[in-house]
Parts: C-alpha cells; sequence; structure tokens
C-alpha cells in the first residue's frame, strides 16, 4: 500500500512541460494586436533559436516590433545587451551573415550604434574559425572609423587569430598599431605571440 509520503515526494516533482517562451508566431499575432513587445521577449526568442532559419524569423520578428514602436512614438533604441545575445546565438549557429546583417545595419532593426563590444563578438567567431580575411576587413574598418573603434580586447583577439592561423608576423604588426595609437596591449598578448609562433 501507499504511504501519505509517496504522494508527498510524487507532488513535488513537477510534471514535464513545454518552454513558457511563447512561439514566433504567438509574439507576431501578440504585435498584431497589441502593439510592441518587451525586449526580454525578444532575448528569450533568441536564445530559444535551434536553426539558422528561426533566427533570421527572429530578426523579421525584432524588425516588426521597432515599426510597431515607432507607431508609438516610442523612438528608444533596443540596448546593446540585446545586440549581443543575437549576435552570440549568430555565431553559435553558425549564422554569421545574419549577425553581420544587424550588426551592420542596426538601425533598420531598431538597435543604436554598436559598441566595440559587439564588433569583438564577430572578430571571436572569425578567429576561431581562422576566417583571417574577414577578421582583417572587420579590423580595417574599426580603425577607418566606419564601426566602432578598437580596444585591448581587439587586440587580442586579433593576435590569438593571427597566432593561430600561423601568421604570427601579423600579429606582431598588429601590436605595433595597437601601441602607435596609443591602446593599451593587455598582459600576455606578446608572450602568446612568443610562445605559439614560429613566424
Amino acid at each position: 500500500p501507499e504511504s501519505p509520503a509517496d504522494h508527498v515526494e510524487s507532488a513535488s516533482v513537477p510534471p514535464q512541460t513545454a518552454s513558457t517562451t511563447p512561439s514566433l508566431d504567438q509574439l507576431r499575432e501578440r504585435i498584431m494586436s497589441m502593439g510592441p513587445i518587451k525586449q526580454r521577449h525578444l532575448q528569450d526568442v533568441y536564445l530559444d533559436c535551434a536553426t539558422r532559419e528561426e533566427l533570421q524569423a527572429a530578426v523579421e520578428l525584432t524588425r516588426m516590433n521597432y515599426l510597431a514602436r515607432g507607431e508609438l512614438h516610442q523612438h528608444d533604441a533596443f540596448s546593446n545587451k540585446t545586440l549581443s545575445m543575437l549576435l552570440q546565438r549568430a555565431c553559435k549557429l553558425d549564422a554569421l551573415e545574419i549577425g553581420r546583417e544587424v550588426l551592420l545595419r542596426g538601425a533598420r532593426y531598431g538597435f543604436g550604434t554598436p559598441a566595440t563590444r559587439q564588433f569583438n563578438v564577430l572578430l571571436i567567431y572569425y578567429s576561431k574559425k581562422g576566417m583571417l580575411k574577414e577578421m582583417v576587413e572587420m579590423y580595417e574598418g574599426m580603425k577607418s572609423g566606419r564601426f566602432a573603434p578598437p580596444d585591448s580586447e581587439t587586440c587580442f583577439i586579433l593576435v590569438k587569430g593571427f597566432v593561430d592561423g600561423g601568421r604570427g608576423d601579423a600579429a606582431r604588426l598588429v601590436v605595433g598599431e595597437f601601441e602607435q595609437a596609443g591602446v593599451r596591449i593587455r598582459d600576455g598578448v606578446r608572450l602568446y605571440i612568443d610562445d605559439h609562433s614560429s613566424v
């Protein structure tokens, strides 16, 4: 026979439930019927995206939400935290073209001017994947003033990418450029070049 304790124990285990995050379709309906949703809903949607197609749909939802805000004269930009979460998901899903589009054309989706930190998110991806050409193109854009300016974290990311990609010579040039620009070089950057580079 079952004891009362058996019932207490089984009752304390919550039943398996589906995700409480509203689906993209539900959020679309909510925007159309009730107006813009909060940023935290967008952040939850990004975190739930499992494919690049879902992330693209989430970006389209972001633009729809931005336009709905405009109709109510709510013109404050979405936060850089929200942008960073989208970019990190793009990297996780190998959907860099989506992340890059939103980063470079953020105003279209309701984002303000991205900070260096957001560009560093994509630079880390390029660095880890050995995509040195793309890494250099973004760095050149940052140096030119078209994007946010590079910082000491940018320097470390570039150095690691070049060294790991067998281009210790380029890593040393980068360190020299940052020094000339007066940007602080992080501890361990030169040591990483010396310990891991054969060039």
